[in-house]
């Protein structure tokens, strides 16, 4: 599953489940047929019918289908349609995927959507304590590596994290562009009016547009993790050189650039609000930002 050829196949794997589902659907109970052929024709709440059925128990889940027609209902910017889509993303087990969860609740929370709205500062704050707790975690291995005299080896995300981030998007999109142009195809065969296939093109357009918008920012999140991690290899190379280096550390200086005392005052409130007890911290937390503070201090009045 770490072959980067696995990664490079999913798009075309899933973009060939799609095509198949097309051209064969299972066989259901005359109801189910009816909204399956009201789905088909492009209406919109069947769409969103036979997704909920396929996550019933009363019919066999079947992940491609349930994708499928959310998708497609999302295409033609159904803010309903676009929010279930971000919460069925924001619900798979065992690991739920935030960042399309994100994507969709964005979208559908642009058009004023409550419950979009809602979703997204949940899925923000849930990736804000991520970071957080991640940031924690290597503030605490430095101070170890300082305090017993080691030098613990860097932990490696591995490189299929960032590739899983772009690989999803171009299956997103992928998928997304192709219930597009499947709907353009068969409303102009039947209907053969041409401002059904401009609105369909436009639509097409913006969403693509918003996608690569998005796509941008999680590139430029992307990046500022990869430079986040290099950081911060670097500090744990570095080891225990002395009381000042781990003092700089902890808010984010090195002894070769240390700021004014306005500027340090101004760090030392910020990091306040995250290591209070307060605010989520602890009293160790506080007490090791109050020395590193101190020892900074002192090292500029002596110098």
């Amino acid at each position: 599953m770490n072959d980067p050829r696995f990664h490079f196949s999913r798009p075309i794997v899933i973009l060939l489940s799609v095509m198949i589902l097309f051209v064969s659907l299972p066989t259901r109970s005359e109801p189910l047929d009816k909204v399956q052929n009201k789905a088909e024709n492009g209406d919109i709440q069947a769409q969103l019918e036979l997704a909920h059925a396929y996550q019933k128990d009363g019919l066999k889940k079947n992940t491609q289908q349930i994708l499928y027609w959310y998708t497609r209902a999302a295409a033609t910017g159904n803010n309903q349609a676009q929010y279930e889509l971000g919460l069925w993303f924001e619900k798979q087990q065992p690991t739920p995927d935030l960042i399309q969860a994100s994507v969709w609740y964005q979208i559908a929370a642009e058009h004023h959507y409550p419950q979009a709205e809602e979703a997204y500062s949940r899925v923000l704050e849930l990736q804000f304590n991520q970071r957080r707790a991640r940031q924690i975690s290597a503030i605490q291995q430095l101070d170890l590596a300082s305090d017993d005299s080691h030098i613990p080896q860097p932990i490696s995300p591995p490189p299929e994290q960032y590739n899983a981030i772009r690989t999803d998007i171009i299956i997103i999109v992928t998928v997304l562009l192709f219930a597009l142009l499947y709907t353009v195809v068969k409303r102009s065969r039947r209907q053969k009016e041409s401002q059904h296939i401009y609105k369909l093109k436009s639509d097409t357009a913006r969403l693509t547009r918003q996608l690569h918008q998005l796509s941008k920012k999680h590139n430029l999140q992307q990046k500022q993790m990869v430079k986040m991690h290099t950081q911060l290899q670097k500090e744990q190379q570095q080891g225990k050189e002395s009381r000042l280096n781990t003092a700089c550390a902890v808010l984010g200086y090195s002894p070769d650039n240390l700021p004014d005392d306005n500027t340090l005052k101004l760090r030392y409130k910020k990091l306040c609000r995250i290591y209070h007890p307060d605010a989520g911290g602890s009293s160790s937390e506080m007490q090791r930002l109050n020395a590193a503070v101190k020892l900074i201090s002192k090292y500029k009045k002596n110098s």
